[in-house]
């Protein structure tokens, strides 16, 4: 930011002896979070400080932020890099950063809108009033992310004053106005820094990790230079939408008449650029002209692509709509969520099963090999489950295909849209449920409210293999049964949910099967009802995160 504070000094050096700066060279004796906390005492002196002009107090927030950035960068990078910190160490940066960030948007924006003189908000002196509101919607857009990190909404009324600066941009005309930040980045526009707050609001839902929502935010940097704002509809272009009248961000536009507090945004170069990126990633090809910098060596960044294809894409989106009343109830349940983790869960209830005589859908083996080939400890009873610090949801509404359940929000940052979950209620704790996590919304209370799509009630997991691949036409010859001599230990078995036909839930069979273990279109032998039999999986229902659902080809074995 050296650029921008060097010529708005050297417009007035004069106003530099008007207000007292010098705590700042004490600054480089703190560590940094003591660093910013002190900043963050000034701050709030420097805003109650009467005896300043605004334009004064402009220069001096100016001042403040430009020599914090680098600072509060590197606080930021060790926050994000590491996802299990000590609780107390976790919270201090949290506060730490918020609250700076926090104080800083509020005392910007006091310096725009002076309450006493309104119609001066036009003018800040020799200060451009351009930098200052670009400046406090970047303040604002990092506090809102920091609340994001900890799956919290913007705080109260920021989007309406969000708002009321976009209106001021627009009534000055400064929305376009490239902005030159420093001296080794390209000039950021007021329209540019506002989309780039919309669109990582639009996230909040989708229970990202705070490591997805900063390389979130980096990308949306790259992808939307030279992006506008438009007043009017334009149904062929726009798919998100903010209502400046509304204390809330982006929103999806469906079938709503649009009124003039409608703004608005082209997506469609967002959505290019992720479907371009996924096929380089896919050819194995160099990600090095997209100028992506240090995003394109992130091991996580497949995986990012296809969260964000889902939450921005024009076409992937499909509104969950209920297709049926879902009822009222109190259910509390043990969560558990990740396929390899929904498996674990299934095998130890299948083995205390298996101690009580019962005979699982996916082994046909004597009680002793049975138990001898889990190799799981003592199986828990289901109330040892909910006593062993083990996730416990409230389900608060349920229909045949979907359930809603609150949680508390300190949840870890592996919870997020597309995952995998495993439910188990005390009164039926011989059954696993198996659904799909489809929103997570913040609510009061540090509570979630976590919607789930139900793909079955009562989940069977089974063993599988993948078999040597083989000529078509000998694979033509075999009987559908195999002889297990043949292909025994050719390759390692693994596990796979195997979900039967369900009235009011599916009517044809289909396997979810871990996402490393899929190949499409070959041969695999499956263990199901007692029998081995070999099927060809090639039709793919569904691919999420760590999980692939397929279609299970009929065989006349899957009844019972």
């Amino acid at each position: 930011m050296k650029s921008l504070f060097k010529r708005l000094f050297n417009a007035k050096k004069q106003d530099q002896k008007t207000f007292d700066l010098s705590w700042m060279d004490g600054l480089s004796d703190l560590d940094d979070l003591s660093a910013v906390q002190s900043i963050t005492q000034h701050l709030t002196l420097l805003t109650n400080d009467g005896t300043l002009s605004r334009e004064q107090r402009a220069l001096a927030l100016l001042h403040i932020d430009t020599h914090s950035h680098v600072l509060m960068d590197k606080i930021t990078t060790q926050y994000v890099k590491f996802d299990h910190l000590r609780p107390e160490l976790e919270a201090r940066f949290w506060e730490t950063a918020y609250y700076y960030y926090r104080h800083l948007f509020t005392a910007y924006f006091n310096a725009v809108f002076d309450s006493t003189h309104p119609e001066k908000s036009s003018t800040l002196g020799t200060v451009q009033l351009e930098t200052v509101i670009w400046s406090c919607l970047h303040a604002g857009s990092m506090m809102n992310k920091w609340r994001y990190f900890k799956r919290l909404p913007a705080p109260d009324k920021t989007w309406l004053q969000i708002f009321k600066l976009l209106q001021l941009a627009e009534q000055q005309a400064l929305l376009e106005i490239p902005i030159q930040i420093s001296e080794d980045e390209p000039g950021s526009s007021i329209g540019e820094s506002l989309i780039q707050a919309f669109m990582l609001d639009s996230l909040l839902e989708t229970g990202m990790s705070k490591n997805h929502l900063e390389t979130s935010q980096q990308l949306l940097k790259i992808w939307l230079k030279n992006s506008r704002i438009y007043k009017s509809q334009n149904n062929n272009k726009f798919i998100f939408y903010v209502d400046i009248t509304q204390d809330r961000g982006a929103r999806r536009l469906r079938e709503l008449a649009a009124t003039p507090d409608f703004r608005f945004w082209d997506t469609t170069l967002i959505s290019n650029r992720i479907s371009t990126v996924q096929a380089t990633i896919a050819n194995k090809e160099s990600l090095k002209i997209y100028g992506l910098g240090e995003i394109a060596d992130s091991p996580t960044l497949s995986e990012l692509l296809q969260l964000l294809d889902t939450a921005w894409s024009n076409t992937m989106y499909q509104r969950q709509r209920r297709k049926e009343k879902r009822i009222a109830i109190s259910k509390p349940v043990m969560a558990v969520y990740g396929i390899e983790h929904v498996l674990k869960l299934m095998r130890q209830i299948s083995n205390q099963n298996v101690l009580k005589g019962a005979k699982g859908i996916g082994n046909d083996k004597s009680f002793e090999d049975r138990l001898a080939s889990h190799h799981v400890g003592k199986p828990l009873a289901v109330n040892q489950f909910f006593e062993k610090g083990n996730e416990q949801w409230i389900i608060v509404n349920e229909s045949e295909q979907g359930c809603g359940a609150l949680v508390n929000n300190n949840l870890d940052s592996n919870l997020k849209i597309e995952n995998l979950v495993g439910l188990v209620t005390q009164d039926s704790h011989k059954e696993v449920m198996v659904g799909v996590i489809k929103n997570i919304k913040p609510l009061p209370n540090n509570q979630l409210r976590i919607g789930i799509y139900i793909f079955t009630k009562k989940a069977y997991w089974v063993e599988m293999s993948l078999l040597e691949c083989k000529p078509q036409n000998q694979l033509l010859e075999e009987s559908v049964n195999i002889n297990t001599s043949i292909i025994d230990n050719l390759y390692p078995e693994f596990f796979a949910i195997y979900l039967s036909p369900e009235n009011g839930i599916t009517k044809t069979p289909s396997l979810l099967i871990p996402r490393l273990e899929f190949q499409q279109n070959s041969f695999y032998q499956i263990t199901l009802h007692g029998e081995k039999l070999r099927v060809q999986l090639d039709q793919i229902l569904d691919a999420k995160n760590d999980w692939v659902r397929v279609n299970y080809p009929l065989t006349g074995n899957e009844s019972g």
